[in-house]
């Protein structure tokens, strides 16, 4: 963790407002003292590393808040984990198996890693801790069929519902276009829908993350507010 944080502030030295007039200061020194947070994702798939559980203990102990997000095909692991993440993400990518493997193209035995993640939505109501089931809508793609997310959901009995519209980047542009990015309306929409078929009320709204928050109102909402007059939303 140690080398961890050193490459992480090492980095952080090249926005040092000193010298570049976009970082918002309060935002960079708060950031370069102690990180409050350690979040797992992006590249690859964090439960595939095999110590995992361990390296949210390490982040416990520094009092440090926790999120994974993964992509479900791995319900054992998450069986296995001794300290859980402050925050689980469960990547739910389509509302039936076609279109879940359409969206995510998988390398291996894409009928097994879907029983997989259906295995992992019926876990997540035994986590204790807080729990999302996180929807990249793509649009001419997964952005469909409310009522089959509704009835997965619904197994999975998530804290928080997440849509974030697909952004072109990394390494999905090899295989979805741009015109895969929905709009903010057309996120909204979508979340609607989904709202309507579960019952669950839209909580808050980033336009310029593309992104719909979803929240069944049961669980604190907020887990340390933080707050930037400076920083843009």
């Amino acid at each position: 963790m140690d080398t961890l944080l050193d490459v992480y502030k090492g980095t952080l030295k090249g926005y040092n407002p000193e010298y570049r007039e976009q970082t918002v200061s309060e935002l960079w020194r708060d950031a370069m003292e102690n990180p409050p947070h350690l979040a797992t994702s992006l590249t690859g798939e964090p439960l595939m590393y095999p110590y995992i559980g361990e390296l949210m203990e390490i982040a416990k102990h520094r009092d440090m808040t926790t999120f994974i997000v993964s992509n479900g095909t791995f319900p054992e692991r998450i069986e296995r984990m001794g300290t859980l993440p402050t925050q689980f993400y469960l990547t739910l990518a389509g509302p039936d198996y076609r279109t879940w493997a359409q969206a995510t193209n998988p390398l291996w035995n894409p009928r097994k890693q879907w029983e997989q993640l259906n295995e992992s939505l019926e876990l997540l109501p035994t986590l204790n801790t807080r729990t999302v089931v996180r929807i990249t809508a793509i649009k001419n793609m997964n952005m469909r069929s409310p009522s089959k997310y509704a009835r997965l959901i619904e197994k999975a009995e998530p804290n928080f519902i997440s849509v974030k519209g697909y952004s072109h980047i990394g390494g999905a542009r090899k295989r979805l276009n741009e015109e895969n990015q929905p709009n903010m309306k057309q996120v909204e929409h979508f979340a609607g829908e989904l709202s309507n078929e579960t019952g669950w009320k839209i909580e808050e709204k980033v336009e310029r993350g593309r992104a719909v928050l979803l929240w069944d109102e049961q669980r604190e909402r907020m887990i340390e507010e933080r707050k930037y007059p400076s920083a843009k939303r």
